[in-house]
């Protein structure tokens, strides 16, 4: 049987990188803009954090592809990062390592609420 999944997001293109995204949108009026915001929205739609039982699964690309999985209980740190922007929006970076890798294993930038994964994580982990 499969486990439930406590959270699955993926994040969004504003949020991500919104100095881009402003610009990309105002070359839209010329089709190469919205050509790259096309492109763009689909990387963004293939990456994905998802949480199910005590397993974290992020997976990113669309035409190549890379997924990773960490046991919640091998996740030695959780590290959020926000600059202002996105304090004032609610998003942020993720990132998680584990004891076995030096660095983080996981970074995924423009996350909706990054606490809540971290607070996913540290329940499940208890």
């Amino acid at each position: 049987m499969s486990e439930p999944t406590q959270f699955d997001e993926s994040p969004t293109m504003f949020c991500t990188h919104p100095f881009w995204f402003l610009f990309w949108c105002l070359l839209s009026v010329a089709l190469i803009g919205l050509i790259v915001l096309f492109f763009w929205h689909l990387d963004l739609r293939r990456t994905r954090l998802t949480i199910a039982g005590q397993h974290i699964i992020y997976r990113t690309g669309a035409l190549s592809t890379r997924e990773s999985e960490l046991r919640v209980n091998d996740i030695r740190d959780v590290e959020i990062t926000k600059t202002l922007f996105q304090r004032m929006i609610g998003t942020g970076t993720l990132a998680l390592s584990t004891a076995g890798e030096s660095g983080m294993e996981i970074v995924i930038t423009g996350l909706k609420q990054p606490e809540r994964v971290r607070e996913i994580i540290n329940a499940l982990r208890t």
